[in-house]
């Protein structure tokens, strides 16, 4: 906001759906039907940059364009039978948002993983890949967490939208959670509770999945189910990953190493 302010837009066209990215955040999600804004399948249709004034004279500096496809390689192994999406972080992709966000930081690290900095208590930071919404989905994704607090926490997303989104967390002291935002309310569907299958510990690698299907979301563990809750409020969205510090302090860090997510 303001003069001289730097920000990050983007926007995902895939599966005849629009979402449009703000710093990181996914601000609002179009499924175009009328000609000509409907998604056309002709690859050589252009690409461009936009500015514009209603009535005041104003200056705009575009300094980086990045355009690239909805795509990447399988690396966990999805458990629907499509995949949607899927990224090792091995390299950049313009998928992800980089950057600094207040004082958050976004960044491809040097030992091929996603970082995530967080240096203030109680930050969260949804991000995800990928415009496409869809209705049943299994989002999985792999990290640890390298510095902060034990209660630090990391997770993966379904059916993110402007209207609210699913969410499996764990964090560094072997606890989990089952959350849902819906229309700027959070529910905890399954509060935080310890769980064995949880790796504890900093620079702990675990895997997590999150099945959502029709109203049942199921949450795995390292391979292992720990639980199954119902819910019906949310329909659709896109997969995503999270990374959040805790009210006791800041100072989180989060690398993730893999994320895919499938569709039956």
């Amino acid at each position: 906001q303001g003069d001289g302010a730097t920000n990050h837009l983007r926007a995902d066209c895939g599966n005849n759906v629009i979402t449009f990215t703000v710093n990181g955040q996914a601000v609002a999600s179009v499924q175009p039907t009328n000609a000509p804004f409907k998604l056309s399948t002709d690859r050589s249709l252009g690409i461009g940059l936009l500015a514009g004034t209603v009535t005041t004279k104003i200056e705009v500096e575009f300094d980086n364009l990045v355009v690239s496809e909805l795509s990447a390689e399988p690396t966990l192994t999805p458990t629907g039978s499509k995949t949607v999406f899927s990224e090792t972080f091995a390299t950049p992709s313009a998928l992800w948002f980089t950057g600094k966000d207040k004082q958050d930081v976004m960044e491809f690290a040097s030992n091929g993983t996603y970082r995530i900095t967080l240096p203030q208590p109680s930050s969260n930071r949804l991000l995800q890949p990928a415009a496409n919404n869809y209705h049943d989905t299994s989002s999985q994704a792999e990290a640890k967490i390298t510095a902060g607090p034990q209660t630090s926490y990391w997770g993966v997303m379904c059916r993110y939208s402007k209207n609210g989104y699913y969410d499996l967390v764990i964090g560094a002291d072997g606890e989990y959670a089952i959350g849902k935002e819906f229309k700027g309310t959070f529910t905890a569907l399954v509060d935080f509770k310890p769980s064995s299958a949880v790796k504890t510990g900093l620079k702990q690698v675990n895997q997590i999945r999150l099945d959502c299907v029709g109203d049942t979301l199921t949450a795995f563990i390292n391979g292992q189910q720990v639980d199954e809750v119902k819910d019906s409020d949310i329909k659709w969205g896109t997969p995503a990953i999270e990374a959040g510090s805790p009210k006791a302090g800041g100072g989180t860090i989060v690398e993730f190493s893999k994320f895919v997510a499938s569709r039956p």
